[in-house]
């Protein structure tokens, strides 16, 4: 007779994960906070090249697709090391660039926003960290040589310049889901597309002359 398979969790496996075969009986599953711990531990191991992790992983993503958003933390995690690697150990510092930049992400989104605005409005608040390491770097040079001035403040003007880069980005792709409006009042016809115009820089339609009449002849000044 062969031996059932033992489902005995390990010290990184929770019970709730590791018993499959009491959940199929009528045990609860494994809640939502439990399969996200679960997944960040398979995570950091997956990190480390565990490709064993990594398989269990994508199981667990097919069956939950919120857990897609683990790639989204790893990000934070590239964040903070950048966060260290511009503050060090000033831990004041650290916490209030990263109070600042969940507070700058907040205030860009807005209800509805698009993936695409999701991910340039990411883009927006990781550049703008780059920039303010930029300025803290050059701020603490003190005494310097000029050629030590003159790349760090490169710097300055290479991370400046993709933070209005990716500001612009979202701007652009913003007017572009304006649609076109066209607003009828009395006998006059309003066409409003300067915004989608703009965008794709193409001129917006003119009004029409009000002193002309549809085939373009003038009109009777004595009607």
């Amino acid at each position: 007779m062969a031996k059932s398979r033992s489902t005995t969790p390990t010290d990184d496996q929770p019970a709730a994960l590791a018993k499959p075969e009491e959940a199929q009986k009528g045990e609860a599953p494994p809640s939502r906070q439990e399969r996200w711990e679960r997944a960040k531990q398979l995570g950091g191991r997956a990190q480390d090249g565990d490709e064993a992790a990594m398989e269990e992983l994508r199981a667990l993503m097919r069956d939950d697709s919120k857990l897609l958003d683990l790639p989204y933390a790893v990000i934070e995690t590239l964040v903070a090391e950048q966060l260290k690697a511009a503050f060090g150990q000033d831990l004041l510092m650290r916490e209030g660039m990263e109070q600042r930049m969940r507070a700058m992400r907040k205030e860009l989104a807005a209800e509805g926003n698009t993936p695409l605005e999701r991910l340039l409005i990411d883009r927006i608040v990781v550049c703008w960290l780059q920039v303010q390491h930029a300025d803290h770097r050059y701020a603490s040079l003190g005494n310097c040589s000029i050629v030590q001035g003159d790349y760090f403040q490169r710097f300055q003007d290479r991370a400046h310049r993709r933070f209005l880069s990716a500001c612009k980005a979202l701007a652009v792709v913003r007017r572009l889901a304006i649609p076109a409006l066209q607003v009828n009042i009395g006998e006059k016809q309003v066409n409003i597309a300067t915004a989608n115009a703009a965008a794709a820089g193409t001129a917006a339609p003119a009004p029409p002359d009000p002193g002309r009449l549809p085939d373009g002849e003038a009109q009777s000044e004595t009607g």
